[in-house]
């Protein structure tokens, strides 16, 4: 932990920003987009993968352009604050977790297996009473 108090609340504002942006993701993927039956989407060639890496990445990038493009001076803290900070990281997780399985998938790049939700669900419960039972 930091000794400067601004900087540790900084910190902890961007984790926390990182957080809501990760969550709206996953809302949007689970119920929204369709995606989620891809469990194993990223086991594919390591080929496969970087251009994966590449493509999500260059998709997303826009996602994170308020951060740079919008005046640091000019314009009252709190727009600045949300244009440089809050709408970029929020967006920019909630293209991480909602869009970019979807990117791949259109673009072909995925591993287009399709996981059975009641079979997992099954393996998970499995799981759980096992590791209840051990103690």
């Amino acid at each position: 932990m930091d000794l400067d108090a601004e900087k540790d609340n900084f910190k902890r504002f961007n984790v926390a920003i990182s957080i809501i942006g990760s969550y709206i993701g996953l809302i949007l993927e689970q119920r929204y987009i369709g995606t989620r039956k891809y469990k194993h989407f990223y086991q594919t060639s390591w080929y496969i993968t970087l251009t994966r890496i590449i493509i999500c990445t260059l998709v997303g990038s826009p996602t994170l352009c308020g951060m740079f493009l919008f005046p640091k001076k000019g314009y009252n803290w709190l727009i600045t604050l949300f244009m440089r900070m809050i709408i970029p990281m929020t967006l920019g997780n909630c293209y991480l977790f909602a869009l970019s399985k979807y990117v791949g998938k259109t673009f072909g790049i995925i591993n287009m297996s399709i996981v059975d939700h009641t079979e997992s669900e099954e393996d998970l419960n499995i799981q759980v009473n096992d590791l209840l039972h051990q103690k």
